[in-house]
């Protein structure tokens, strides 16, 4: 896929949430909120690859450079859906879904240092739009 085409995907995703979350809550109560999370997750997964793969700058290090972001893309899925985890674990046993959002945003801030500490990785140059690595 090239650049432009994953920044479409992650647009239409991001434009399909609300609609998604009011027509999926019209015909099943309770889960249109999931919808939207899980549309918003898609967005972000798309918008980011686009960053990894078709970056605005040069870095030192491509291969640390993907591991950084891919590790900060499981990152910021961990804190999008951790509210999911509030809301549908509760319906099991009412610790169990603050327990897993605490849990996620752990792993989150774990995955998060271990990018920054483990991967580094140093920008060269600004570079023109849709070149890859």
């Amino acid at each position: 896929m090239e650049s432009k085409t994953l920044k479409r995907w992650s647009l239409i995703c991001f434009i399909a949430a609300l609609p998604a979350l009011i027509v999926t809550d019209w015909y099943l109560k309770g889960f249109g909120l999931l919808v939207l999370f899980i549309l918003l997750a898609a967005g972000l997964i798309f918008d980011q690859l686009a960053r990894i793969y078709y970056p605005a700058y040069t870095v030192d290090n491509p291969a640390a450079f993907r591991r950084h972001r891919l590790l900060q893309l499981y990152t910021l899925i961990l804190f999008l859906m951790s509210p999911m985890a509030v809301v549908y674990g509760n319906r099991l046993n009412l610790a169990f879904g603050v327990t897993a959002a605490a849990l996620m945003i752990g792993l989150g801030l774990v995955l998060d240092q271990v990018a920054r500490s483990r991967y580094r990785y140093h920008k060269i140059e600004q570079r023109g739009e849709g070149q890859t690595i």
